[in-house]
Parts: structure tokens; C-alpha cells; sequence
């Protein structure tokens, strides 16, 4: 386990590439950290209010914030190129499609706005959310948001501003704010409000409800093989899974991890995963002790050791020594 303590309020969105990671935070900063070493190499700030998402592809990165703007920065320079401010209220999600040119927001006013990188110009406006939208994610042609008015909803860009697609759970999970999603290839997976991921099919709308938390997931993330969450509970969990089966029976529970403080950031790759917390760390789990942090890499080996078997649950005792168990 290696952290940071680099900010002073909750860090509320950590994403990372071969090299960097960057976090932003309660704290109105933005900041930018070597991977390999956990060194911080440079700080942003710009946001008069807490910077609730950020992402970056390249040396391009974008922001949004509890003052309202969305922001685009040069990462190399640390300046800002352009700042939006078109909504009404805090920006509670960004993304950032640097193929096709194209950033998009979500926020407390309920709408969803997508922009053209380039010319900076508007492209589409929706306002068919009844709540909040918590989460954006642009993937080619589509944009899928997550609202606490508990929809998820599919729109293609090239048909306008009327969603495709709305998807509200018919079973228990009906009535519960999405906090959380990412589409990919077929899948949507979902992060509610009472702790459930649910997984649909975005050809056939088939459904499954995974329960996973205690309250709500405010971050997940998927690939082929695995599904990490992060949760208002304290905990971040990791589930292997066969992506080709949407059900339940192909999930199967690898380590729970107690945090001690709630969740509100994670991303993985093959060997880490990244999360952000509301106790001012970025903290990283290196499965395969790839990561040169010095003493910040707390029990490494000991970590690595039980990563060599399935782990059922690990967390900090009193004295700091980490405990687990294996199934």
C-alpha cells in the first residue's frame, strides 16, 4: 500500500496513465504526481470552489468544480486555455474524447452539456434529467450519464439532445440515485445510492443487480476480467468476473478493503488501483510491488505476499500492521 497526503480536504477524483496521477480535491487544487515515485511535480490551481472531477489524456486536462466552471488546462505550462461557465450551480462530472474533439459536463442544474475541444463551441444541451447528474462518460458517438433522479440514460451525439436510451430498474434497486457508471463495449455498469452495481445489456437491456456495498458507490470501474468499486461505506472491493455473462453467478468477491474513511475515486489497471478518500489521501494498491515509493510503500511485501493467493478482506489493525484473510 503506498499514499499520499498532499492535499488538505477530501480528494475527490484520482485518474492515472503509464506515469502520472492526477487528483483534484475539496481543497480547490488540482495536482500532478510521478507514479513511479509518488513525488508531487506540479499543482493547479484556478477553481474558487472545491474541484469535484478532473481528467486528462495527453497534456490536455479538464476540470470541473463547485464554482460552476468547467476548465481546460495545459498540463505542461499549468495554465488555464479555457474556462466555461454555462451551468447554473456546481459541475459535479467531466470527460474528455480527444480522438473526436469533444469534452462534456453534468451537473446540479440537472443538464448535460457537450462541447467541441477545438472551437470551444457549444454542440448539444440536454434538460431531460429531473435531479442532478452525477456522472458523464463520452465513448464515440454515445454519452451515458447517471442522475440522482435515478436514471441512466444513452444519447447519440449525432441525433440531438433526446436520449436514446432511458434505463430505470424495475426491481429493488428502483428509486436509487446513480452515482457512478462506465460504459464499455455492450455494458453499462451502474453504482447506486444503496450500494447495489447493476449490470446491463445495452442490445438486449437484460439487467442483473450485484450487491456490493453497505451504502452508496460514488466510483467504479470495469474491464473484461475485474470490477473495482469505491463506496460512502469505507471500502474498496474488487470482483473478478466473465464479462460474457451478464448474471450474477459469473461475479466472484477477491478483497474487500477497509478504508477507514469514505471512498470517492478509483480507477485500476492491470496491477493497481487508485483511490481517493475524504481523509486528504491518494492512495495506491501495487499488487505486483512494480512502484519505487520508498518507506511510503507500507507493508509492500507483505502486500505482495497475499496478493499471491485470493484475498478475502484486508485492512490496518491499531498499530498499523495490515491484516488479511485468503480464501
Amino acid at each position: 500500500m503506498h499514499q499520499i497526503d498532499g492535499h488538505f480536504g477530501t480528494v475527490c477524483s484520482v485518474k492515472f496513465d503509464a506515469t502520472r496521477i492526477v487528483s483534484a480535491s475539496e481543497d480547490r487544487s488540482i495536482k500532478l504526481w510521478d507514479l513511479k515515485t509518488g513525488k508531487l511535480k506540479k499543482s493547479y490551481y484556478g477553481h474558487s470552489e472545491a474541484v469535484w472531477d478532473v481528467v486528462f489524456k495527453k497534456d490536455t486536462m479538464v476540470s470541473g468544480g463547485g464554482d460552476g466552471t468547467m476548465k481546460i488546462w495545459d498540463m505542461k505550462s499549468a495554465t488555464i486555455i479555457h474556462s466555461f461557465k454555462d451551468h447554473f450551480g456546481e459541475i459535479w462530472t467531466v470527460d474528455m474524447d480527444m480522438e473526436n474533439k469533444r469534452i462534456v459536463s453534468g451537473g446540479v442544474d440537472t443538464t448535460i452539456k457537450l462541447y467541441d475541444l477545438e472551437t470551444l463551441s457549444k454542440i448539444h444541451q440536454t434538460d431531460n434529467n429531473t435531479a442532478s447528474v452525477f456522472k458523464v462518460q463520452l465513448v464515440g458517438q454515445l454519452i451515458a450519464s447517471g442522475s440522482k433522479d435515478t436514471t441512466a440514460k444513452l444519447y447519440d451525439i449525432r441525433v440531438g439532445e433526446t436520449p436514446i436510451v432511458t434505463l430505470r430498474q424495475n426491481f429493488h434497486v428502483n428509486g436509487s440515485p446513480i452515482f457512478s457508471l462506465q460504459l464499455y463495449e455492450n455494458l453499462l455498469l451502474t453504482g447506486h445510492g444503496n450500494g447495489n452495481v447493476v449490470v446491463t445489456d445495452i442490445r438486449t437491456f437484460s439487467t442483473c443487480s450485484i450487491d456490493c456495498h453497505k451504502d452508496s458507490i460514488w466510483s467504479l470501474c470495469f474491464n473484461r476480467n475485474y470490477i473495482a468499486t469505491g463506496s460512502v461505506d469505507r471500502t474498496v472491493k474488487l470482483m473478478s468476473w466473465d464479462m460474457s455473462e451478464t448474471s450474477r453467478k459469473s461475479v466472484k468477491p477477491l478483497f474487500s478493503f477497509d478504508n477507514g474513511r469514505s471512498v470517492f475515486s478509483v480507477q485500476m489497471d492491470r496491477s493497481k488501483i487508485v483511490f481517493g478518500d475524504n481523509g486528504v489521501l491518494i492512495q495506491v494498491l501495487d499488487f505486483n510491488n512494480e512502484l519505487d515509493w520508498g518507506t511510503s510503500g507500507k507493508n509492500a511485501q507483505e502486500l505482495q505476499s497475499a496478493f499471491s493467493s485470493t484475498v478475502r478482506d484486508f485492512h490496518y489493525d491499531d498499530n498499523g500492521k495490515l491484516e488479511y484473510s485468503i480464501f
